[in-house]
């Protein structure tokens, strides 16, 4: 075995203390990186356009998913042209999707599953 001798402002003993210690930090740095790179957590994406009665994109319609095993909500609005998008879904599901504007039925999809790295897209009709 390949040992380096302490510098000579160094005793033995402070020596041997420092390289524990950076043996230890480093060894919490690998775990640490090992950690972060397994729990990378499977997303998807859930998009579409949402029109009125008249096919007439809808500006501002509130698109909520609920993923019903941790009872977490995301949420956003539609843009001008009725297009929306919720990106880094957990993989799985089920989700409960809730459409909402005023003056319209509130619509809803239920049993909604979404697989790793899909970006599924759902178009609605209100009414």
């Amino acid at each position: 075995m390949f040992c380096f001798a302490p510098p000579n402002y160094l005793s033995y003993s402070e020596y041997n203390y420092a390289m524990s210690n950076l043996l230890r930090l480093s060894s919490l740095v690998f775990l640490f990186c090992i950690l972060c790179a397994h729990s990378r957590q499977a997303t998807a994406t859930l998009h579409g356009l949402i029109m009125d009665e008249r096919n007439q994109p809808m500006m501002g319609v509130t698109v909520v998913v609920k993923h019903l095993p941790t009872n977490t909500f995301r949420g956003t609005l539609t843009e001008n042209n009725g297009a929306y998008e919720l990106r880094n879904l957990r993989a799985g599901g089920p989700y409960l999707l809730t459409l909402s504007y005023t003056g319209y039925k509130t619509q809803y999809r239920d049993s909604l599953i979404l697989n790793e790295d899909e970006i599924k897209q759902l178009d609605f009709k209100m009414q």
